[in-house]
């Protein structure tokens, strides 16, 4: 099978610090191990392969930030953030979507040209899985996003460092109203979880407020709708569990502990340290650990009333899972088919060893060509 690559234009002056790239170079024309890039770059997008380190069921990710969470305010542009929310709001259903690294520098690269300067999401196009979907709008934006917020500006939160380890951004986006809430959890590829039973979180996660709630100037308000991460880590998932289930269940008979209240205890925790709450605002960003659980503290009421709370999503992975996670990104309609497929086929996934929950996909896969084969044979 031919290797999936991507050529792009690299001529922004950064400089090359990994061999995990491999540029190529015209006749005549050198690069040293520290000079400029070539001109032209082919980024192999499947052989580039990460350590990954196993704890448990879980992968540790690299941290780029120690023990740090990063608000940035005012990161989208007005007419990006009006556009997202616009589209969200629409779409009423969750959306999903994955853009490379060297597709998100190609984009960053026609924009700085002066192409589409006036209209710069004019210069927007969706990846092609997703044209036609109803992740299409999301898809459409998805470079703009993270080139606002990660890469433009006097002090961009990524660096040429950073972008080495990073092979893309999985993107999705959330729109709720009062009594919303997200219960405590961590980020991970849910595809790759299903297949392989391995917990994969993302090097960084970020979220997005895209919503004109709690802006300066505007009496649109929201009570509730925080966010509230953990920074012990993967520590404290081992605790807690996933939606909190170590702590509201009995540990010896497994029953629901009926006056057990997650944001409750979230406050109760954070008194003594661990926690950070980082109230809604719009077009802030906030930038954390991908390890580091989190939650949303619910909704209580938002005025004017019919308004939404709206978010984006962002995991970043690096280039052991990539690939795999770039196929079937959260919350897109291509990974809803195939964890219904996956799910019909082997049931819910236990763990990497078990033989007879991984692989559900490649399971359905090979029943619908022995059916295929069968029906072609009785023809």
């Amino acid at each position: 099978m031919a290797t999936e690559e991507t050529i792009i234009d690299w001529n922004d002056g950064w400089r090359r610090e990994s061999s995990r790239y491999a540029a190529t170079t015209t006749a005549n024309e050198g690069i040293s191990g520290d000079g400029d890039l070539a001109t032209r770059m082919r980024v192999n997008q499947r052989d580039i392969l990460g350590e990954k380190k196993t704890c448990g069921a879980m992968v540790e990710p690299f941290a780029f930030f120690e023990d740090k969470i990063f608000v940035r305010d005012d990161a989208l542009s007005e007419p990006l953030r009006k556009e997202l929310y616009d589209r969200a709001v629409e779409a009423g259903l969750p959306m999903g979507c994955y853009v490379t690294t060297p597709q998100v520098l190609l984009h960053k690269k026609v924009r700085a040209s002066g192409d589409n300067c006036h209209s710069p999401l004019g210069a927007c196009q969706p990846q092609k899985a997703d044209v036609g979907t109803k992740d299409e709008p999301l898809s459409r934006l998805a470079a703009e996003i993270i080139a606002q917020v990660f890469l433009c500006g006097e002090s961009p939160l990524l660096d040429r460092n950073d972008l080495v380890d990073i092979h893309g951004f999985m993107l999705w986006s959330l729109c709720g109203g009062e009594q919303s809430a997200v219960s405590y959890h961590i980020d991970y590829a849910e595809a790759i979880r299903h297949t392989t039973g391995i917990i994969t979180p993302p090097l960084l996660g970020a979220v997005l407020h895209a919503s004109e709630l709690c802006s300066e100037g505007t009496n649109r308000s929201m009570d509730g709708g925080s966010l509230a991460i953990n920074t012990r880590g993967l520590d404290h998932y081992r605790e807690w569990g996933y939606k909190a289930t170590f702590m509201s269940s009995d540990k010896k008979t497994g029953e629901r502990v009926k006056d057990f209240d997650e944001t409750s205890a979230i406050r109760k925790e954070a008194i003594s340290g661990g926690w950070r709450i980082v109230e809604y605002k719009s077009k802030r960003a906030i930038v954390f650990r991908g390890d580091y659980p989190h939650a949303v503290i619910p909704v209580k009421s938002i005025s004017p009333q019919g308004r939404k709370r709206v978010i984006v999503g962002i995991n970043m992975f690096g280039h052991n899972v990539g690939h795999e996670a770039s196929r079937f990104p959260d919350h897109s309609a291509r990974s809803n088919r195939a964890i219904k497929l996956m799910q019909a086929f082997c049931g819910p996934v236990r763990t990497a060893q078990d033989p007879e929950a991984a692989s559900g996909l490649q399971k359905a896969i090979s029943l619908a060509k022995e059916k295929l084969s069968s029906r072609q044979q009785s023809v």
